[in-house]
């Protein structure tokens, strides 16, 4: 739900850039666990480490939880599997902010880079 009706203590979110900075993207493939078949696309993948991630935005990581699977008859194919998981759309928010941040750094660098640069033309001049 993104409605202001439905929230409270609304802040602005800051220092972004440095939360971007903290995480670590990776490349990699899955690997089902060993006691869980799971079809998991076999393509390398992008992304974070759940638990490298909860150490730096912990409110977007999550547990997930896949249960036994059994076949038609009842009988155990694959145990119980506890998994952390990455809310990324949590992260656009950050990304946004995290290049606004940026954006305002290059702005201000440039206006000093013209302001010099005017200077330089005076002192030659």
């Amino acid at each position: 739900m993104s409605d202001e009706s439905v929230k409270n203590e609304i802040e602005d979110l800051t220092d972004a850039t440095a939360i971007l900075s903290a995480l670590q993207p990776k490349t990699y493939f899955y690997q089902s666990p060993e006691n869980r078949p799971i079809n998991f696309d076999e393509e390398m993948q992008y992304g974070f480490i759940a638990q490298e991630v909860q150490e730096i935005i912990p409110t977007i990581v999550k547990n997930t939880h896949t249960p036994q699977l059994l076949d038609s008859l009842g009988v155990v194919e694959g145990s119980a599997v506890d998994l952390l998981g990455i809310q990324y759309t949590a992260m656009i928010p950050i990304l946004v902010a995290g290049f606004q941040e940026q954006n305002a750094i290059v702005d201000g660098q440039a206006a000093e880079i013209a302001s010099q640069n005017e200077t330089i033309a005076n002192l030659e001049a």
